[in-house]
Order: structure tokens, then C-alpha cells, then sequence
């Protein structure tokens, strides 16, 4: 039985938080990668940025590039540390379930088992058409 007090908690709860709204995320790789935004939302809660997207790659990056996400809804805590984490299918190498990393303000990067290098470096590939990128993240916002 769901006691009074616990449901007014759970109200509470979802009173403070914030609501979800709509982002357009940008994907770079040496320059800009056209993609198609399947869903992509934000939430901000206190000094907290909730990321969810879903996209398709329509356009081409260059190998040998880290592979980034930019257009953040909200200027991030400089401290690169892990924040969440992906699948990028590169239908021409593979499929990858990296961590995400806020490499600084403005962008997201990804890395791979432990890589010293990120995602599109170290496996080298290029987003191509039909590549897929999903991920979730939670940032500290500065």
C-alpha cells in the first residue's frame, strides 16, 4: 500500500525536477557531419544537464578525427571525466560501446576500452552515411 507521505514525496520529486526539452545537437569530426536527429532531449536539474539523443550520420567525417558532440544545451564544468555512455555503429568497422567524456566546455567526445585516444582516432574510421551514434550522459554544468 502507497502510504500518503510517500506519494506526496514522489510529487514533490517530480516537481523539482526539471522538465525534458527538445535539442539539436551538432556531430564534428574534423568539420561538420550532416545528421539526422531521431530524438534528442536535455533536462536540467541544479548543476545537472541530463543528455539523451538518437542520431544518424547522413553526411561523412575524416578518419583519423575524434568524433564529437557540440551544440550542448548548457556550458559544462571544464573537468573532463566520464559522464555517460554510447553505441556508435560504424557500418563500415563495427559497432562500439564507448564511454562518453566531457572534454571540455562545449563538446562531448568518446573513447573506447580504456584508449588513450578517442573514438574516430583510436579505431581510426570516418562517420559515413547510415552510421548510428546513441548515447546518454549526465554533466556538471559550470
Amino acid at each position: 500500500m502507497i502510504t500518503r507521505e510517500f506519494r506526496r514525496a514522489v510529487e514533490k520529486v517530480i516537481a523539482t525536477m526539471g522538465a525534458w526539452s527538445d535539442w539539436l545537437p551538432t556531430v564534428t569530426q574534423s568539420g561538420n557531419v550532416t545528421v539526422t536527429v531521431n530524438g534528442a532531449r536535455y533536462c536540467i536539474i541544479g548543476k545537472l544537464c541530463f543528455l539523451q539523443a538518437n542520431l544518424t550520420i547522413t553526411g561523412s567525417g575524416t578518419g583519423g578525427n575524434a568524433v564529437l558532440i557540440g551544440n550542448l544545451p548548457a556550458t559544462l564544468s571544464a573537468t573532463a571525466m566520464v559522464v555517460g555512455s554510447a553505441k556508435v555503429n560504424d557500418t563500415g568497422t563495427g559497432t562500439y560501446a564507448p564511454v562518453v567524456i566531457n572534454t571540455g566546455a562545449t563538446a562531448l567526445s568518446f573513447f573506447v576500452g580504456g584508449e588513450t585516444a578517442s573514438l574516430g582516432v583510436t579505431p581510426n574510421f570516418a562517420l559515413a552515411n547510415n552510421d548510428t551514434i546513441q548515447f546518454s550522459a549526465i554533466c556538471e554544468i559550470a
